[in-house]
């Protein structure tokens, strides 16, 4: 009797116990690695962009756009590689045709379960240290440490290509959004004007005050999308051949023409149009955060005239195409998912008063991202 009550209490004390719950890692900053795996034939879209700047820089222009590019992933043991693709389809076989452009150390990084002594899991996450690091399934990224390579079509790196004027002396990380089709993110550089360089001296924004703004802050946006996000599966590159040029003035994309002993033939480079979808029936701009202050009510609305003037134009010209303009609630400048209307508060030591790029795919023509700025 003795022995069935011990068993009776045995079974109830551990039969009702509740389950310990898993305790995971808190705090992760690791993704899957899976994230940036290229489908076969669809590669992605990439720009660098400039994102705010200091108002007191001749060449820290706000939001400027460089050129866009078709790109893939590279993971190595150390670093996240974006590679520029090799753009004519008979040079793809060999691998170092396609250019690094970014670089962000890395950290590979995989989870398990911690063993107590007899091998049974103590429902605790831990890292797997020893598992390989190719066969590891996250990795961490190290964002402060991004390196762009390459020549970027930007104001601060052409100045530096002939000069060397700026020196950059510090760089951090601001933000980043990464899913499996976009990875967008944002550091902040801080540059200071080389003096020992008497060619640099003519980049002097203010001769009044020589010595204050010799060092600026300017942060730049890596936008990268995977190519289907943007692109329309119905669209038909149109041709845009010399004769047209001469008259109009479109902006183009230019695939490289070659001969049998793979001489450039300029002269038979195969130039697409760059225009949007015509079956786009409504292209939707966003208006950046500073329109809809009460001080700038009056700038909305020359904004909202001018857009409704445009249409009226597009509607006589029979083109098929409106634009929508909405409300950008903080969508992120430099998205090449979302085209914007910036309003740029500060006044700009250069004077410039308007830009307005786009984003083309470099394959075919067709516009997939704009911009108009407003300083």
């Amino acid at each position: 009797m003795y022995f069935k009550i011990i068993l009776l209490i045995s079974f109830l004390i551990f039969g009702c116990a509740k389950k310990r719950p898993y305790d995971f890692i808190a705090n992760k900053e690791t993704v899957p690695k899976k994230i940036f795996q290229t489908q076969a034939q669809e590669p992605f879209l990439s720009t660098l962009s400039y994102g705010q700047a200091s108002r007191s820089s001749t060449v820290g222009l706000p939001y400027f756009m460089g050129p866009t590019k078709a790109v893939t992933y590279e993971i190595g043991e150390h670093e996240l590689v974006v590679k520029e693709l090799e753009s004519n389809p008979k040079f793809l076989g060999n691998p170092t045709n396609n250019k690094t452009i970014l670089s962000i150390p890395i950290r590979h990084v995989d989870y398990a379960c911690e063993k107590d002594a007899y091998g049974e899991c103590r429902n605790k996450e831990i890292e797997d240290e020893k598992t390989p690091w190719q066969s590891r399934h996250y990795i961490e990224l190290d964002y402060d440490k991004a390196q762009f390579f390459g020549i970027e079509e930007l104001p601060i790196e052409m100045t530096n290509l002939i000069s060397k004027c700026y020196q950059m002396n510090a760089q951090k990380a601001i933000g980043h959004e990464l899913t499996v089709d976009t990875f967008n993110f944002e550091i902040q550089r801080s540059y200071s004007l080389d003096l020992s360089n008497k060619d640099c001296r003519s980049q002097i924004s203010d001769l009044e005050n020589p010595f204050q703004n010799l060092t600026f802050d300017i942060r730049y946006v890596y936008s990268i999308v995977r190519s289907h996000v943007l692109t329309s599966s119905d669209y038909q590159p149109a041709l845009y051949p010399q004769g047209s040029q001469d008259v109009f003035g479109f902006f183009k994309s230019t695939l490289e023409k070659l001969d049998s002993d793979n001489n450039h033939l300029e002269d038979h480079d195969i130039d697409y149009l760059n225009r949007w979808n015509p079956n786009k029936k409504i292209i939707t701009y966003y208006l950046s955060d500073e329109f809809y202050k009460p001080e700038n009510d009056y700038i909305m609305a020359a904004t909202q005239r001018a857009i409704e003037n445009i249409n009226r134009g597009l509607l006589s010209a029979h083109s098929g195409i409106q634009i929508l303009l909405k409300e950008s609630h903080y969508k992120k400048i430099g998205d090449l998912r979302s085209n914007m209307i910036v309003l740029v508060e500060d006044p700009l030591k250069n004077k410039i008063i308007g830009y307005g790029p786009i984003a083309a795919n470099p394959l075919t023509g067709e516009i997939v991202n704009a911009r108009v700025v407003m300083y």
